[in-house]
């Protein structure tokens, strides 16, 4: 067992899913599902790209107000995404100041680090539901599509809330790892 693998307290049995965190609770499957809308939303992304982008070629035009749908299905596909990231540690790491450190030092600063970013993330929820008090009183929308800007304001503020969710948890099982 690698030491990184140690330290997140990962299995590594043959089973590839068993080298995730405990995914027994709810916490974990809602990390686990929103990850995987994310992942979908990318995929959907990825084909309207290469249906617009054959139209374009062979029709001559574009799918109408496809930039459009990529820069709300971005949005979305990444804020998904985060809860699922912040659960299995799969952020970037630079560990170049901590290679020597002992593993207590990497796993308190792994929850320093942790607890950090739910603070952010709590943050930028409230933020987020506040920019979406503005977006309903405004009533903009896509130009094209004529798609709300408030309309992806739910499922990110769902999201980030999500994110702070893990980071608690996170933050709880990197000072286990620390303290024993």
């Amino acid at each position: 067992m690698s030491e990184k693998t140690e330290q997140m307290g990962l299995d590594t049995t043959d089973d590839p899913a068993a080298s995730l965190p405990d995914r027994s609770g709810i916490l974990a499957a809602l990390a686990t599902y929103c990850g995987l809308a994310g992942g979908m939303i990318f995929v959907a992304l990825t084909l309207t790209t290469v249906v617009s982008i054959c139209a374009r070629w062979f029709l001559g035009t574009p799918i109408p107000g496809d930039f459009e749908l990529i820069e709300i299905g971005t949005s979305l596909g990444v804020f998904m995404a985060l809860p699922y990231a912040q659960l299995v540690g799969a952020h970037v790491i630079v560990d170049i100041a901590t290679e020597g450190m002992p593993a207590r030092g990497k796993a308190l600063l792994d929850a320093l680090a942790s607890l950090m970013f739910g603070a952010f993330m709590g943050v930028l929820t409230w933020r987020l539901y506040h920019g979406l008090q503005d977006m309903l009183l405004g009533r903009d929308s896509t130009m094209i599509l004529q798609i709300p800007l408030w309309s992806t304001f739910p499922v990110i503020i769902a999201s980030t809330f999500l994110t702070v969710l893990v980071c608690g948890y996170t933050t709880g099982r990197h000072l286990k790892r620390a303290f024993g």
